[in-house]
């Protein structure tokens, strides 16, 4: 064996000249098991206490809602709601769901919107948005209709003196959507006093709103754009073609280039 080798031999066992250290396992504290104890017992009966208070608070009686107080701007909507906010006004406070009393409440076709609160210690607070009839469907029964395009009941004599009729000759069994509209998108278009002084929208094609006026018997026919300016123009004109044809049953405005005029005839006088 080469001196070399011997040396490297004597290197791996070589022990180690000072004495071993033997490391001894550590003993846990007593008080340190009764710490651990005392915060368990202690979690333990705080939870304990707080089933015990949710159980008296569910069943407190100061806490069970006994009204509800309505506010909305419209006095006939505020009569039709109260009643329900009333009958939804029931049970333990912290047991009520706000939003579904809030979808109940909207389901009432003259509310677009519910805004429901619990008043602490047992009341709700509504807050209603009406929605306002702003049209007449005429779809073989005349009903109100919001601007959202939701049916709020069956139109009155009355009413129709004081809302346009939209009408369909398919009663709004296609295209409904896009006939709506287009009826809004005309009457957007007008300024109030027109407005004051339309009859009806007949949209039975949409690419040609036919509109009529309380105090004048003419059809003006307005294609699908432009309505404001084709209506200016033909009040501007109106008594020259009048004083020309004698009464017109209906202006064709639907074309750029030219304006067509019909006059009554001895037939529909």
């Amino acid at each position: 064996m080469s001196r070399e080798a011997g040396i490297v031999l004597s290197l791996q066992f070589q022990r180690s000249e000072g004495p071993v250290r033997v490391k001894k396992p550590a003993r846990k504290s007593p008080l340190r098991l009764v710490y651990i104890l005392s915060v368990l017992l202690g979690l333990a009966a705080f939870f304990y206490g707080l089933t015990r208070l949710h159980g008296f608070l569910l069943t407190w009686d100061k806490l069970t809602v006994r009204s509800a107080e309505v506010a909305c701007p419209d006095p006939a909507v505020l009569e039709i709601v109260r009643p329900m906010a009333s009958k939804a006004a029931a049970g333990n406070i912290l047991l009520l769901d706000a939003s579904r009393i809030k979808a109940g409440l909207e389901t009432c076709p003259w509310v677009k919107e519910a805004r429901v609160r619990k008043v602490f210690p047992a009341s709700l607070a509504v807050d209603i948005v009406p929605r306002m009839p702003a049209a007449i469907l005429d779809g073989g029964n005349g009903f109100l209709l919001g601007r959202d395009d939701v049916l709020i009941e069956p139109a009155r004599s009355g009413d129709r003196d004081r809302l346009p009729l939209i009408h369909d000759g398919g009663m709004f069994a296609a295209d409904r959507k896009a006939k709506l509209d287009r009826a809004w998108a005309c009457w957007d278009d007008l300024d109030s006093g027109t407005q004051a002084r339309v009859l009806g929208l007949d949209v039975t094609d949409p690419e040609d709103v036919v509109l009529t006026f309380r105090d004048d018997p003419v059809k003006l026919r307005l294609g699908a754009e432009s309505f404001a300016r084709k209506i200016t123009t033909y009040m501007t004109r109106r008594d020259r073609w009048t004083g020309d044809f004698g009464p017109l049953e209906y202006v064709d405005f639907r074309f750029s280039d030219r304006i067509y005029l019909k006059a009554v005839t001895e037939e529909g006088l």
